[in-house]
C-alpha cells in the first residue's frame, strides 16, 4: 500500500501535528510494509527537509514556491492536485489542523475520493482501513470502515501524544528527494495584494492556553484577556462565536469545530461547553 503524508511548512519547520501525523503514518509502514512517502509543501523548506531525516519514510516529494510563503487554500490545492495525479496513493494522511481538515476534504472531491477529518484513530487491517471519529463532543466513537480508494483523511492532533515522536537522536534515514516543477502565478485580476495577519500555529505547542468565549462581550474585552495572557506566558484562542465575530483569526479557533489542544494548563473564560474544549 501506498501512503502519503501531506506536510504544510509556512513558518520555518514543522508543526507538532504534521510530526505525529508522520509517526502514525510510520507505525502504519511497520505493522503493514506500505511504503510512505511525504508531499512537502511550502516556502523555505530547507529546515523541514532536514526534520524528515528522523523518519523511516521512503521518500520526499518537495512542491517550494514562494506563492506558497501564506495559506491560501486555492493555491495549495492546485500543488496537491498535481502531485497527487503524478504520485497516486491508496492513502492521504492530513495534519488534522484548520488547513488540513479543509484540504483533505476539497482534495478529496477533485480526486473523486473517499475523506474523512478529525479521526482519533486509525488501523489497517486484512486488507481494510478502520478510522475513528468523535461525534457529540466526543459522547460517541464512530468506526468507519473505508471502502474504494484513495482515501483522504485528517488526523486529530495528539492521537499519539502517549508516545514520544522521535527526537533528533542522530539517526538518519536515506531518502529519495524529489523537487516537484511547479509554477504559480497570480490571476491577472489581481492587481496588488497586502497579507494584514499571516496563519500562525501557536496553539499546537502551547504549554499554557487561555480560551475566551463570546462571554467576554466584545473586541476590548479580548484585548483585556490579551493583556492577561502575556503576563503568564500563555497564548490566546477562542471559541467558534469569537471567531465568527471577527475578535480572533481563524488560526485560534479551540473547540470541536477547530483545534484540539493539550496544553498543561486551560483557563477558559467566558466561554460554556467548557468540557469539550479539549
Amino acid at each position: 500500500m501506498e501512503i502519503a503524508v501531506v506536510a504544510l511548512q509556512t513558518q520555518g519547520t514543522l508543526s507538532k501535528e504534521t510530526l505525529e501525523t508522520l509517526f502514525s503514518a510510520v507505525q502504519i509502514k511497520e505493522e503493514t510494509a506500505a511504503r510512505v512517502s511525504v508531499w512537502l509543501v511550502g516556502w523555505g523548506l530547507a529546515a523541514a527537509v532536514a526534520q524528515m531525516s528522523r523518519f523511516n519514510v521512503d521518500s520526499v516529494i518537495c512542491a517550494e514556491h514562494q506563492m506558497l510563503k501564506d495559506y491560501i487554500a486555492e493555491n495549495y490545492l492546485d500543488v496537491l492536485r498535481l502531485i497527487n495525479e503524478s504520485h497516486p496513493s491508496a492513502l492521504i494522511l492530513f495534519p488534522g489542523n484548520i488547513a488540513g481538515n479543509e484540504l483533505a476534504v476539497r482534495l478529496a472531491c477533485r480526486m473523486h475520493g473517499k475523506s474523512v477529518i478529525d479521526c482519533s484513530a486509525i488501523v489497517y487491517t486484512r486488507g481494510n482501513v478502520i478510522v475513528e471519529r468523535p461525534a457529540y463532543s466526543g459522547n460517541l466513537i464512530l468506526k468507519y470502515r473505508l471502502t474504494g480508494k484513495p482515501w483522504y483523511l485528517s488526523l486529530r492532533s495528539s492521537i499519539v501524544s502517549m508516545v514520544k515522536v522521535p527526537s533528533d537522536s542522530g539517526i538518519r534515514y536515506p531518502h529519495v528527494y524529489t523537487d516537484f516543477s511547479i509554477d504559480i502565478k497570480q490571476p491577472e485580476f489581481i492587481k496588488s495584494r497586502e497579507i494584514t495577519a499571516r496563519f500562525q500555529d501557536v496553539l499546537s505547542d502551547a504549554k499554557t492556553v487561555v480560551v475566551v468565549g463570546v462571554g467576554v462581550g466584545n473586541r476590548e474585552g479580548i484585548g483585556v484577556i490579551e493583556k492577561f495572557a502575556q503576563k503568564i506566558g500563555a497564548v490566546i484562542g477562542g471559541t467558534r462565536p469569537v471567531v465568527q465575530n471577527a475578535w480572533l483569526p481563524l488560526d485560534r479557533l479551540v473547540g470541536q469545530s477547530g483545534k484540539v489542544i493539550t496544553p498543561n494548563l486551560c483557563i477558559v473564560i467566558g466561554a460554556s461547553g467548557a468540557t469539550p474544549l479539549l
